[in-house]
């Protein structure tokens, strides 16, 4: 379930990033995600994962304490800066910079 703090934005932003929407629909579409992953950060159990690429490397993902902050802070930061992206950035490069 912790993954999914690492999935949801990444494909999201990948589906945003195809989409052949105006500025306001990219900004509301960015702007939706982060709220979606800031409160997935804040409502997901404080849990451990692991993913072993070997027997001597093995990447481990934990979300508690200080983890969870910076989990709920980083979208919630994002907030105000896509939304002025959207209002101030020209159509041409903004899906890119959105997604």
């Amino acid at each position: 379930m912790i993954w999914l703090l690492v999935l949801f934005p990444a494909l999201a932003g990948l589906a945003i990033w195809a989409l052949p929407l105006g500025r306001a629909g990219l900004g509301l579409c960015a702007c939706a995600v982060a709220g979606v992953t800031a409160l997935l950060a804040a409502g997901l159990p404080a849990t451990e994962s692991g993913l072993a690429w070997s027997a001597n490397l093995v990447l481990r993902a934990d979300l508690s304490g200080t983890s969870r902050a910076i989990a709920v802070a980083v979208p919630s930061v994002s907030l105000p800066v896509l939304l002025y992206a959207a209002g101030t950035e020209t159509r041409r490069g903004l899906s890119r910079l959105l997604g």
